[in-house]
């Protein structure tokens, strides 16, 4: 990474703009000419060992941060297609049970639903029986928060501040009103 800061330390913004396309065209060109049978591969991924396909669908995950990390201080558009999307939230709900179990510390017994809206819209459902673990529904959630992608997703990356989307009506939450509010302050997995 040093070597290529350097490289790029002079560039102005088209000439960096050019350097960026010309990395990213090589790195597409690379993954179009593996096998398809390369995603199953064991890899190395920031969450243990696990596939090929889910390093990449991790990378996802991390660029589209990153591609909001850039733009919101700018004030831009963020355009980066539903697919991917959809990608990075999968991503997200694959974590929900240790999210609720250990960030939000939600006790045994009790359950909750994420109603995603937005681009994506989505309801994750998790559980606590002895382990907090995501399931397929959950009919009488103790908690239901809401919130729309691009601030469920941001929140989760602990990139936003809760205090602005709860204040915005972004975040909200029905049911159990203190357990709602410290899901809502309390979703950060990584950052």
């Amino acid at each position: 990474m040093g070597e290529f800061a350097a490289a790029i330390a002079d560039l102005d913004p088209d000439g960096l703009a050019t350097k960026v396309a010309e990395v990213t065209a090589s790195r597409l060109d690379h993954l179009r000419s593996m096998d398809a049978g390369a995603v199953d591969a064991p890899s190395i991924t920031p969450t243990g060992v696990r596939t090929y396909g889910d390093f990449l669908r991790i990378r996802v995950f991390d660029l589209w941060v990153h591609a909001h990390d850039i733009a919101i201080p700018l004030g831009r558009p963020v355009r980066t297609g539903r697919l991917a999307t959809e990608l990075t939230l999968d991503e997200v709900a694959s974590s929900i049970g240790y999210i609720v179990g250990k960030k939000v510390g939600l006790p045994d017994g009790r359950s909750a639903v994420v109603h995603v809206t937005g681009e994506v819209e989505r309801d994750i459902g998790v559980g606590v029986d002895g382990k907090a673990r995501s399931v397929d529904a959950v009919d009488d959630p103790d908690i239901e928060l809401t919130a729309d992608v691009e601030t469920f997703v941001l929140l989760a990356a602990g990139r936003v501040d809760p205090q602005a989307g709860i204040d915005d009506g972004r975040i909200t939450w029905s049911g159990d009103a203190e357990w709602g509010e410290r899901m809502g302050r309390n979703l950060a997995y990584t950052m």
